[in-house]
Formats: structure tokens, sequence, C-alpha cells
């Protein structure tokens, strides 16, 4: 509680010092869109008890833990179903006192149990988003980082595969809403490290790079014992062969071969937190805590080959001393 009001402090602040703060709360609107489009989606025909769980329960804090437990999904549901039916009897003046708290009961069991049906869909997804600003004031997950964590997990139902959600879905900024801001921002940082590593070639990485990327990851000692190197070859494969599939439909020319963009590089490394079982800001940080190192050595390689052409040209025998 104390830490997430710290970090919904720190964000508010910086947020009022941002001149960018227009496209901060368009991005949140973005998000309540998308949840409100996944419901839609795949709501209809479950109970509305068990889609809150779905959707929250897998919810992971910043080390790693269930944030969300399928007991605390379903309590805050029901209470926030209780005061809505409480509500709405207090203005029923055909329900005798004495058995409304009974109906309340009734009504709220009812409405956790009955399959959703498409005139529910809206009432649900108000239920939902209460219940994850509920909770980010009892756990240290806030509430862009909980639907950031669902909509990715969820990014293969239609609807958001789809302009606008998949903006918003593959748009990773609630990954590195750092509290302090003394680690920067490691979506940046790790875009740094990708484009250290790939230079050379043209902004694409191969899985020889990936795997340089999943050796830097490595050196953080909790996520070198979690990783599994079958899911490490296994992931890259599985993106670079849908990147392909992409650019044949495009016609585009396939001399990219059997590599990754940007985007589908830092998809990955969400995909590999949570493979492992970590929130996605470890691996992020353990990435991108490299990138200034990377960006030294390129420094260094780029006026090692200057120095090398400079050398070269002025030991070539002019054309005055030759005559």
């Amino acid at each position: 509680g104390q830490r997430t009001a710290s970090r919904k402090g720190a964000r508010r602040r910086r947020a009022a010092d941002d001149p960018q703060k227009g496209a901060q709360d368009e991005y949140h609107k973005g998000q309540m869109e998308a949840i409100r489009a996944l419901i839609g989606g795949i709501g209809p025909g479950t109970p509305l008890g068990k889609l809150g769980v779905d959707l929250l329960s897998p919810t992971v804090d910043r080390a790693g833990r269930c944030a969300m437990s399928e007991e605390m999904v379903k309590g805050t549901i029901g209470r926030i179903l209780e005061k809505r039916v409480t509500q709405s009897l207090l203005h029923d003046p055909k329900s005798p006192e004495s058995l409304k708290n009974e109906e309340t009961m009734e009504k709220v069991a009812d409405m956790m149990d009955r399959p959703m049906d498409i005139s529910s869909v809206h009432m649900s997804a108000d239920i939902i988003i209460e219940v994850a600003q509920t909770l980010e004031e009892k756990t240290s997950v806030t509430t862009e980082e909980t639907f950031g964590q669902c909509l990715w997990r969820n990014r293969e139902v239609e609807v958001l595969t789809q302009a606008p959600h998949r903006g918003i879905v593959e748009d990773l900024q609630w990954v590195s809403d750092d509290p302090t801001g003394s680690d920067g921002d490691v979506v940046e940082m790790c875009a740094s490290v990708f484009r250290g590593l790939t230079y050379s070639k043209g902004g694409r990485m191969s899985s020889q790079k990936w795997k340089k990327a999943i050796e830097l990851m490595t050196h953080n000692p909790i996520i070198r014992q979690r990783c599994n190197r079958n899911d490490v070859t296994r992931v890259f494969h599985r993106e670079a062969m849908r990147d392909i599939r992409q650019r044949n439909q495009s016609q585009a020319p396939d001399e990219a071969g059997f590599t990754i963009g940007l985007t589908r590089f830092l998809g990955l490394l969400v995909d590999m937190a949570e493979l492992m079982q970590v929130h996605p800001f470890m691996v992020f940080l353990a990435i991108g805590c490299h990138a200034e190192d990377l960006a030294a050595t390129r420094r260094q390689r780029e006026q090692r080959g200057e120095d090398a052409m400079m050398s070269n040209i002025s030991s070539r025998p002019s054309s005055r001393s030759s005559s």
C-alpha cells in the first residue's frame, strides 16, 4: 500500500512536470478501451466471478509474486456487487426491509455465477476495472501494470490483434514505471541494447544476437536459475516465423531472413519474464543495465576503425613521392 502510494505520487509528479502528460492520459484511456473490448470479446458465456479471476489473478508484482489471489479477486467483486445491489434495493419500495439482506446475498451469488450475456458486458467491464483500481490500494501493483499484463497475456484474442487496441497491447510503458526514476526507462535501455547488438545487421536480430541478449540477462543470478535454454530457442523461433509470415503477406523483399525487429524483441522479453515467473521489469533491467557498456564498446570500435582508416591513408605513398 505505502509503496503503491509512493509510485502513484511519483507518477503524478512526473505527469505534472511532463509536457507529454496528454500522451500519458491517452495511454490510460486506450488501456481502458482495450480492456472493455477484451471483456466484450471473451466475456459472454463466462460467469463474472470466473472472468475476473482469469483476467486478474495471474498478475505478478515486482518481486514476481502473485499480487491478486483468487480469493482477493472474488471477494472484491462480491463487495462491489453487494454495494450495487443494496443501493438498488434501497430504492425499491416493494422490497420489505427484512428481506433486503437475504435478497442482496442471493442476487450477488447469482450475478457472480450466472454466465454473462451481451447485455451485461458493459456492467461487467465496469466492475472488473473497479476491482483492479480497488486492489491497487492493497497491493504493490498499479492499475496500468495490472491491465498491461492482462492485455499482453490475451494479445492473441482477435479483438486485441486489430487497431487501435494492438498498439496499446504492444506499448510496454507499464513495464518501466519506476517510482524513483533511478533506473531510468528500462524499455528504452533495452531498445538501446537491441540497437547496439544489431547495428551492423541493419537493426535485425539473429538467433545468435538473441542468445547474446539472454547471456546479458543471465548475469542476474535469480534469472540465471530460472532461465530455460529450450524456452530461449523456442520463443525466438516462434517470433521469427511469425515475422517471416508477416513479411511475406506484405510482399516485402525477404532480405531479413530468420530475424526479428525491435518490437518483437521487447515482446519476447515479456514472454521470457512470464515463463520464468518474474516481473518483466526485472528482465528489462537485467538487460538494459548493459546499455551504456555496449554503447561505449561500439564507440571504441568505431574510433579504432576511423584510426585504422586514417593510418592506412597516411601510410600510402603519395603520387608526388612516387614520381
